[in-house]
């Protein structure tokens, strides 16, 4: 077993004593869904990174698309993990990773709504403004003050797609979501 050089010494005045060598990890449960509108919930995997702090969400895509006769669309994944947090671990903030496509008209809204916790954050491309690309983007979660994450911890996410008229398309999609766990302190006793 390798040992920090700190326990290392403190082994040397105190022999006897036990020291813990490292603090648990954050340990995710399994995703439970409660709702999946887009009924692909066997289609999408989840895995957690090696020190714990994160997971990633893998779609196939999770998608909302309007065009054709459709006018407007939406899908939806929604659910919770056991998160098992370390007792002299608290953390403030999450950090989401999303990452997807847009492809819509000048007039065409599309939206997702992502959900962590009990705050809701919207990423949007509003009419007004065409776009085509793969994106990225980072999401602040706040955590309490007291450093605990909720358990369970709800997530989710929502994507919407609407057209205003029948040359108008709007799609977007989620390949993925990654939920990190940031600014990891001690907590005080």
């Amino acid at each position: 077993m390798k040992l920090p050089v700190s326990l290392l010494v403190l082994s040397l005045f105190f022999p006897g004593t036990v020291f813990a060598a490292d603090i648990a990890r954050l340990e995710w449960g399994s995703f439970i869904v409660e709702a999946d509108t887009s009924n692909g919930w066997d289609e999408y995997k989840v895995a957690s990174s090696d020190d714990g702090r994160s997971i990633t969400m893998t779609f196939a895509p999770l998608e909302a698309k309007a065009d054709g006769a459709t006018l407007e669309a939406s899908n939806r994944l929604y659910g919770h993990y056991d998160v098992i947090q370390p007792d002299l671990e608290s953390f403030s903030r999450f950090i989401v990773s999303v990452e997807g496509h847009v492809i819509k008209s000048g007039e065409g809204i599309t939206r997702l709504t992502i959900t962590v916790g009990q705050e809701e954050k919207i990423i949007e491309w509003p009419a007004g403004q065409a776009a085509s690309e793969k994106f990225s983007r980072n999401i602040e979660f706040v955590l309490p003050a007291n450093g605990r994450m909720p358990n369970p911890l709800k997530v989710g996410v929502q994507a919407y797609a609407r057209k205003n008229g029948q040359s108008d398309a709007a799609y977007v999609s989620v390949d993925s979501l990654t939920i990190t766990a940031g600014t990891s302190q001690l907590a005080s006793n």
